[in-house]
């Protein structure tokens, strides 16, 4: 799981640096805390509603809390 983690992030990332540079706020926290399978921690933290923020078009990065979930549970 963890190579293909590290292929979506890389990836994604190449994507948003090329056509949507508005997302790059925070994202070397949020490659962090995506790799240490924090990320939903970290948006909470943030303040950020998960339900908001999926509907309104956000980060490609907000539904990976999920494999935190699953990496827990191995």
């Amino acid at each position: 799981m963890y190579p293909t983690l590290v292929t979506v992030l890389v990836a994604t990332t190449a994507y948003i640096t090329l056509f949507n540079r508005s997302l790059l706020t925070n994202i070397k926290a949020t490659l962090a805390t995506n790799l240490t399978f924090v990320y939903n921690w970290f948006e909470i933290g943030h303040g950020q509603s998960y339900f908001d923020r999926a509907m309104g078009g956000e980060s490609p990065f907000t539904h990976l809390w999920t494999l935190s979930l699953e990496a827990n549970s191995i």
